[in-house]
């Protein structure tokens, strides 16, 4: 079979399966609204008059459950339908709208996340004593001293 072939023969298929949906929502709409409109009719409160909706509702309901089923159909079908390439470029599409809405997101919470880091070191700086403070520099300097001390493989090739 040739490619062109095998492509009109999914392309037909799913057409038919299209319709075939179609015409299967349709009719569990029709058999829903008129299921509904029936329960309704027969459903009677005591001391108040039956509802009984009149044929011309009846038929508006049904016809506004056949067209939500069948634009439901549409959507199915149409990604049933689609070729490869063309699903690729949906996906791609999809993707890159989802990175962009969390590049703005993720922009907005280190936004946050900075001032609140901020507002934390103001706060701890400010409660910090003079003799703790001098006590961090002596460690900081030490740390320092020590790691410049080690021999790394940079200074070992230096050498």
């Amino acid at each position: 079979m040739t490619p062109k072939r095998a492509s009109a023969m999914r392309a037909r298929m799913a057409r038919e399966s299209q319709e075939q949906t179609t015409m299967r929502l349709s009719q569990v709409a029709q058999r829903s609204a008129l299921t509904q409109s029936q329960e309704e009719s027969t459903t009677c409160w005591p001391g108040k008059a039956a509802y009984r909706p009149s044929l011309r509702s009846r038929l508006k309901n049904a016809q506004g459950s056949r067209m939500y089923a069948q634009a439901a159909a549409t959507a199915s079908a149409s990604r049933a339908s689609e070729t490869h390439h063309q699903r690729l470029l949906r996906i791609v599409r999809n993707a890159a709208a989802t990175e962009k809405s969390r590049a703005i997101e993720t922009l907005d919470c280190r936004r946050a996340r900075k001032s609140r880091d901020a507002a934390a070191t103001a706060s701890a700086s400010a409660a910090e004593t003079p003799f703790r403070r001098s006590v961090q520099n002596t460690m900081n300097a030490a740390t320092t001293a020590r790691s410049r001390t080690i021999e790394t493989p940079a200074r070992r090739r230096a050498r």
